[in-house]
């Protein structure tokens, strides 16, 4: 089936990914219906780092300046290492009209997506979850349930983007298979208010001669997200940086996946429904929103099988490079500890080679 500005677009899914495409997609003059078994947007700071591409891709649909108002650029990085010292790292490029990387709680990126969908004349349903579909005469066909009522009803799409996340119900619809690992232990998050002793530096890499690591950056507001290979980042975070306040800490299991397709006809994956993989570099949001620019423009130029291949080879990239950053910092032989010691040391900026491998543009997804 041919699409136009009559084409239906069903999208799974009402996080930064399935936001930017559904703002990506009514750019283009597509109908856009959105769901999500959730209530609402999270609560919750998920991802915070925002890369400069990302800014100019959100810019696209109006929605970058309001982040730029809000998010703090990241300035450098404090490496510890055994809780001592170790070496400080810079960014590069901070004060530029889209600064290399900032930083913002995910709960509030997406409020300010959501409302910038709302005024392109599109309201989330919430509470709605996907059940199965079934792909007919080239469209498809999605059975959605109402999460607090439990009824069921049909939604009939042209096109459909599943953004659903790591559990994706799309994804398990379509029968795609999730390859790759889930690393040994259990890692842990904390959100909190501290005494923050590394100003102007606003992050903190504190790397063990165990293996253990753990990562702190700014969200703002006096406010840091800690995340650790282990479970007790909130312990250490106190160590390094009294808490005075504790917000959201959790466990969770560290995956390292990619979907054996990204997607099946008119059906498309996109995010963490596609690839999770570790936080070293902040870029799974990035990508996830590039794939839903990447998306809309494969939509545009009917040609969906494109973008299933050049992003599975993207993000596929990105999965091995986040893996390989992440065994290094976490290195725990005495040869691997010398040579990451090495490297930090002669580094100019970690941060800045950590960001450099950005998804391409919306203009390059399309070729």
């Amino acid at each position: 089936m041919a699409v136009g500005p009559t084409t239906h677009v069903l999208i799974a899914g009402a996080g930064p990914v399935g936001l930017s495409a559904a703002l990506a997609c009514r750019r283009k003059g597509f109908d856009v219906t959105i769901i999500d078994r959730a209530g609402g947007t999270t609560d919750q700071s998920r991802a915070v780092g925002i890369s400069w591409q990302t800014l100019d891709l959100l810019q696209e649909v109006g929605a970058a300046e309001q982040i730029l108002q809000e998010a703090e650029p990241l300035r450098g990085l404090a490496i510890h290492r055994d809780g001592e010292p170790f070496t400080t790292l810079r960014v590069p490029g901070q004060k530029r009209r889209h600064p290399r990387i900032v930083c913002l709680p995910q709960s509030r990126t997406e409020e300010i997506l959501q409302e910038e969908l709302r005024q392109a004349g599109i309201t989330v349903d919430w509470d709605t979850e996907l059940i199965d579909l079934k792909i007919e005469n080239g469209s498809v066909i999605a059975q959605v349930a109402r999460t607090q009522s439990g009824a069921t009803s049909e939604i009939q799409a042209d096109r459909m983007l599943g953004a659903d996340g790591a559990s994706s119900a799309t994804r398990h619809a379509l029968g795609i298979a999730f390859e790759g690992e889930t690393l040994p232990g259990s890692w842990s998050i904390a959100d909190v208010t501290c005494d923050w002793p590394f100003a102007p530096l606003n992050a903190c890499a504190d790397l063990h001669s165990n293996g253990r690591l753990l990562f702190t950056v700014t969200i703002g507001n006096g406010r840091y997200r800690a995340i650790a290979n282990h479970p007790d980042a909130l312990e250490w975070i106190d160590r390094l940086a009294p808490v005075r306040e504790v917000h959201y800490q959790t466990a969770f299991d560290m995956n390292l996946r990619l979907a054996a397709s990204f997607g099946d006809g008119p059906v498309a994956l996109a995010g963490d429904a596609a690839h999770v993989h570790t936080p070293v570099g902040g870029q799974g949001m990035n990508f996830g929103i590039a794939d839903a620019f990447a998306f809309a423009d494969a939509l545009e130029n009917e040609n969906l099988d494109a973008y299933r291949q050049h992003r599975r080879k993207i993000d596929g990239r990105l999965v091995r490079i986040t893996t390989a950053a992440y065994r290094f910092m976490s290195a725990s032989s005495r040869f691997g500890r010398l040579r990451r010691d090495l490297i930090l040391k002669s580094a100019g900026t970690l941060t800045g080679a950590l960001v450099s491998f950005q998804p391409p543009t919306a203009s390059q997804n399309a070729r």
